[in-house]
């Protein structure tokens, strides 16, 4: 059913995050290239923004899904009641995996920046925060 599978897929998407957070950690601790390393966090990246995407739209048919419930059958009806607390239930967690997930983001941006204001001291060079940002 389209609950089940909006469960699983969301289920599938923090999993996802939760690679692309330990995935971040090695942009501080692994002797990889930095673009080897960007390249494997922006593939995992791509698999959670589609994942997203499709979960997205399952959420919004399951809205319309609920409003001609409430039309058909009453707002105060158990059907129109259940179907607004799954897809209540359904969007909480969506929201929080998309909260998990930017957070990932940032903190991969944050250790990218610091390794390359590593890179740069080793070669010598004086970097200031806001200019390692250009690189």
């Amino acid at each position: 059913t389209t609950l089940f599978r909006s469960r699983t897929e969301n289920h599938l998407m923090k999993v996802d995050v939760r690679r692309l957070g330990k995935q971040t950690t090695r942009f501080l601790t692994s002797m990889r290239r930095l673009s080897s390393i960007k390249r494997d966090s922006n593939s995992i990246a791509k698999d959670i923004k589609a994942r997203a995407d499709g979960i997205h739209k399952r959420l919004q048919n399951l809205k319309a899904t609920c409003e001609e419930a409430e039309v058909k059958y009453g707002a105060n009806s158990a059907l129109a009641r259940v179907a607004n607390s799954q897809y209540n239930a359904l969007t909480l967690a969506f929201q929080e995996a998309m909260v998990e997930y930017n957070e990932a983001e940032m903190t991969q941006r944050e250790n990218c920046k610091i390794r390359i204001q590593r890179q740069l001291e080793i070669m010598g060079k004086d970097v200031s925060g806001n200019r390692s940002e250009e690189h």
